[in-house]
């Protein structure tokens, strides 16, 4: 520990600076407030400023000059570190070069410092990872993969070979990064949440590959490409065991569940979810800053906003013992790396936070910009800190602010660090043998206990390839008792093309649940030539262990469906309660998915005999109807819900949700199939037909609870009986609460009757706003009640004004020509010029708002997509922190939505083969479909095949806002915007009958 008057010497080396700070998040929102900056530090007194756990160290490898934009970092067999410099970040200016570079430092005289620098390779564009390889590294680049070679050892680069061209760039933070070299002999890359179309270089004749929504991986051997499951922004590792987690801004741990093989087996079935989030994410999650860590979002405020470069530590090094499984993630715009505890929880891993209200490494140095981390050979965790003023790419920051003087702050500085548990430094653990070039010698290594040397000897082996090891490797997997060695022995026999069918059996047979799943993966390309081994395989789907029986549901892929069946119902009746493995059951089933949910619901029938309670799985029954319902099974769909005359009423009423939430997904409707359960099964509607009978009569109790009346409408959504149309109708003509009022209107939506909607519009002037939003819902749910609600718009009947902007879009996109051709003639007028706007309500900055009145305006016309505090829905942009912006810009922003679209949020609109329409954000996509987010929170699943047309380009948020909004009105709406955070502190200052407030433009 230094003396306290040392520290004070070096705190006084903070060099002088002057002028404006800027913070913001990594990728995702823009910052218009100034803040006063803080000073940067030497690298002496950074380390005196940093806070870690006790127990542990922090040291200084290398820092300015020897690098600068430090942004990844790997060490080669002889110790060496290579740093990736990202010299070009944020962009490049007009006219300026690629100056980015890879450097090679060492630490000659061996105290732990890395003097010594050269460079590798230079003049790169935007270079985000590389991956070590052979002679020289694959390094991604600015829209490629491109490997360098060093073949002559002189430690530069000979030339530059690019592999793979079509990685989306649309912005600098959001590209293709960290490749890494798997056990299974792939290197997979973090695809940066943009995509692209792949054209792989080394193999000319493919065709391009896309990546959309997708992570990618290439085989250094044989140049192959795929696309994998994952969507990493800026983050990927692995664990002992090869599974794959990523990260995202707002998601700090994301692993990885279901591959991309096995959803290319099933591809009418489009899944919700392919990943799930190990560590609690977005609101949910926690941090805890020394520095002031001024987030773009004031509903972000400690929270994760710029979570990358995720890293799982797997023991055996410089770290604590009992940090061997904990998984490090980097904060930058808080200035802290933050861990979490990961565990087995069930097929899953979840991780918890184990540093109480506090993290593991924390600053007060607002200049301190951890990226990315790695565990280096002595098993410590390096931490690469890019050192900056601004982490913020100008993109996201209003156009006044992307030329400030500060942008470019730090550029000539960079530290790496070296985390580790206190106590002496470790000496050089690598050993000699990993440089050799002699298989004999490497095989070995692999029985290691430090995973850097495990790696590092199987990239060897892989780089070497030769096959004489194989014998080696063979042993391994069978006698080692190390469980790391046995897998990774298996996966380097795969990727050398070493698998039998008898390793794999013996792999299944295994006394650990990680190898049994591995061989259930390495049985797959022998399972349709091998019964025994099929059968040795699928004897598995009653393993103890969740994770063997997910697997087992998806290697049960690879067999005929008839023959899946049998285990897919074992594994069902087993996992019940894993969601993931009900999950991984519906992808598995395919075709035989209805067989297998009404073999289930039998089964549950028979034990049900006097009971009351629900025998199968509500999440069973929620994965598996999609999978019926895929490609339009309607049908099938029906021959399910025969079976509620012979389940309990709270299996029928979970097969009628979950049956409709299906259908909704394939842009079918419960009633249709409820149709056809009328015509085949008299006893079976009869049954349904009870179930909306004590609904109706529960939710027409006005004795009832609120809660309980609301729950009976939920299932009568479902009933298209006339009969209860018309009770529905004489509750709402009746004085019942709103939220009664608003549950009928929404049960109303089964119904059919064209008179209906000229009913509800007959309430419609009466009715209170939250009632006529649901009015309009319902209206706007079938044609010819759309019709008719804008023949009662142009005919004065009700006012247009009361149709909001993004309703108006979509009927103006409707796939109804005739509604499209009366909505154009009722809207089209009152769409003005978005510039001459924006010219006229420059008089409502000179006007004091009043931010009560706003948070009304805000609740009326924005909260059907927009969150501030606790009002609204999060579809839309977050602008929470909206009171960072100018009121000026804020006008804009509100006016012409279509100035700055991100990307993440631009509207599309769909049409299918049998010409109906959709509207929305794509919230999924995968290889077999998309999924729509519409503005009203609402999702719909469509097939690639079934997409006739899909184009985008405008803003979820409509324009036209300002037919809703008067001057002052939007005066009251940027008061409430500006202001909403502070508003007790505002009340507390003014008496109460005051209710406006000046708000500075």
């Amino acid at each position: 520990m230094l003396a306290m008057e040392q520290q004070r010497r070096l705190f006084a080396q903070r060099r002088p600076r002057h002028g404006w700070r800027w913070f913001a998040a990594l990728a995702v929102l823009s910052l218009s407030a100034q803040v006063d900056a803080s000073d940067p530090l030497a690298p002496e007194a950074a380390l005196v400023d940093f806070r870690l756990p006790d127990g542990y160290q922090i040291e200084l490898v290398t820092a300015e000059p020897e690098i600068v934009d430090p942004v990844a970092v790997a060490f080669d067999p002889q110790g060496r570190l290579w740093v990736v410099e990202l010299r070009d970040y944020p962009l490049l200016s007009e006219g300026d070069k690629p100056s980015s570079c890879i450097k090679i430092l060492e630490d000659k005289d061996h105290d732990g410092r890395f003097e010594s620098a050269r460079v590798f390779a230079e003049g790169l564009l935007f270079p985000t990872g590389l991956q070590l390889w052979g002679s020289g590294a694959f390094v991604t680049l600015a829209g490629e993969i491109a490997y360098f070679p060093d073949d002559d050892g002189d430690g530069r680069a000979d030339k530059k070979e690019t592999w793979y061209q079509g990685f989306a760039t649309l912005n600098e933070q959001l590209r293709a990064n960290h490749p890494t070299l798997a056990a299974d002999g792939w290197i997979y890359v973090a695809g940066g949440l943009r995509g692209g179309q792949i054209k792989n270089l080394r193999l000319p004749d493919a065709p391009l590959l896309s990546i959309n929504g997708r992570d990618f991986a290439f085989n250094p051997r044989t140049g192959k490409c795929r696309a994998v499951s994952g969507n990493g922004q800026f983050g990927l590792t692995f664990d002992d065991f090869g599974r794959r987690f990523t990260c995202s801004n707002r998601n700090p741990l994301i692993e990885v569940m279901i591959e991309q093989c096995y959803l290319d087996r099933n591809p009418k079935l489009v899944l919700s979810r392919i990943v799930q989030d190990a560590a609690a994410a977005g609101a949910d999650s926690r941090i805890f800053p020394r520095s002031r860590a001024i987030t773009t979002s004031a509903q972000h405020s400690g929270q994760f906003t710029a979570a990358c470069g995720v890293e799982l530590n797997r023991g055996g090094g410089a770290l604590p013992a009992d940090a061997a499984s904990d998984a490090f993630v980097c904060e930058p715009t808080a200035n802290l790396v933050h861990r979490e505890r990961v565990t087995p929880d069930g097929s899953t891993r979840r991780a918890r936070t184990i540093d109480e209200k506090s993290e593991f490494l924390t600053a007060t140095d607002e200049w301190f910009r951890p990226v990315n981390l790695s565990i280096g050979p002595d098993g410590a965790l390096y931490v690469v800190d890019m050192y900056r003023a601004v982490i913020e790419h100008p993109e996201w920051m209003p156009p006044e602010l992307r030329n400030r003087p500060d942008m470019h702050d730090g550029r000539d500085r960079g530290r790496i660090y070296r985390v580790c548990a206190a106590g002496p430094r470790a000496e050089n653990v690598i050993p000699e043998t990993l440089k050799s070039r002699v298989v004999d010698e490497l095989a070995p290594l692999l029985e290691s206990s430090n995973p850097w040397i495990r790696d590092t000897a199987v990239r060897r082996l892989l780089e070497l390839n030769d096959a004489s090891v194989l014998p080696a490797l063979s042993e391994l997997a069978r006698g080692s008792n190390s469980l790391a060695t046995r897998y990774v022995a298996l996966q380097t026999l795969v990727a050398m093309g070493g698998m039998t069918p008898a390793i794999a059996a013996q792999a299944l047979a295994d006394s650990s649940p990680e190898i049994r799943s591995l061989g259930l993966t390495l049985c797959e390309p022998f399972l349709e030539s091998s019964p025994e081994l099929a059968h040795q395989a699928m004897g598995l789907a009653s393993d103890a262990d969740a994770g063997v029986r997910l697997q087992t549901a998806l290697t049960s892929m690879f067999l005929p469906a008839a023959e899946a069946l049998q285990p897919l119902k074992q594994i069902a009746a087993a996992s019940g309660d894993d969601l993931w493995t009900c999950r991984a059951v519906a992808l598995a089933s395919r075709e035989l998915a209805s067989p297998l949910l009404l073999a289930l619901l039998d089964q549950s029938s028979m034990q049900l005999a006097g009971q009351d309670d629900v025998a199968i799985s509500p999440a069973l029954v929620r994965e598996l109807l999609p999978a019926i319902a895929a490609g339009g099974n309607i049908e099938q769909v029906a021959a399910v819900l025969e079976r509620v005359d012979r389940v309990n009423s709270s299996t029928a009423q979970l097969l009628l949700e979950a049956a409709n939430d299906a259908l909704q997904l394939q842009g079918s409707s419960l009633p249709a199939a409820l149709a056809l359960v009328a015509e085949q099964n008299k006893p079976a509607a009869e049954a349904i037909s009870r179930l909306f009978d004590e609904a109706l009569a529960k939710f027409a109790n006005p004795g009832a609870s609120a809660s309980d009346r609301i729950a009976a409408a939920d299932l009568l959504q479902f009933d298209s009986r006339s009969t209860t149309g018309a009770a529905l109708l004489e509750i709402l003509q009746a004085s019942h609460p709103p939220e009664i009022q608003i549950a009928a209107i929404a049960a109303l939506r089964a119904q059919t009757t064209p008179t209906l909607g000229e009913a509800i519009l007959s309430l419609f002037p009466e009715q209170l706003p939250a009632i006529r939003r649901a009015s309009l819902d319902l209206l706007c749910s079938q044609p010819a009640w759309t019709s008719q609600l804008l023949t009662a718009a142009a005919d004065g009947a009700i006012e247009a004004a009361d149709i909001d902007p993004a309703r108006r879009l979509q009927l103006m996109q409707h796939a109804d020509a005739d509604i499209r051709r009366q909505a154009e003639q009722l809207f089209a007028a009152q769409l003005k010029s978005r510039e001459e706007v924006i010219s006229r309500y420059q008089a409502a900055l000179e006007l004091t708002g009043d931010p009560g009145r706003g948070r009304e305006a805000f609740a009326v016309n924005c909260a059907s997509c927009h969150r501030v505090g606790d009002q609204g829905t999060a579809i839309g942009p977050d602008i929470g922190d909206s009171s960072m912006k100018t009121s000026s810009q804020l006008l804009t922003d509100i006016l012409d939505p279509n100035r700055a679209v991100d990307a993440n949020f631009v509207n599309y609109v769909a049409l299918t083969y049998d010409g109906v329409g959709h509207s929305g954000i794509i919230s999924s996509e995968t290889s077999s479909g998309i999924v729509l987010l519409g503005a009203d929170g609402k999702q719909v699943a469509i097939l690639r095949d079934d997409l006739e047309s899909l184009t985008s380009g405008k803003s979820l948020m409509p324009e036209g806002l300002e037919q809703q909004l008067d001057l002052q009105k939007m005066a009251d709406l940027l008061a409430f915007l500006k202001t909403w955070r502070h508003a007790a502190e505002l009340q507390a200052k003014r008496p109460a009958k005051l209710g406006s407030a000046a708000i500075p433009p």
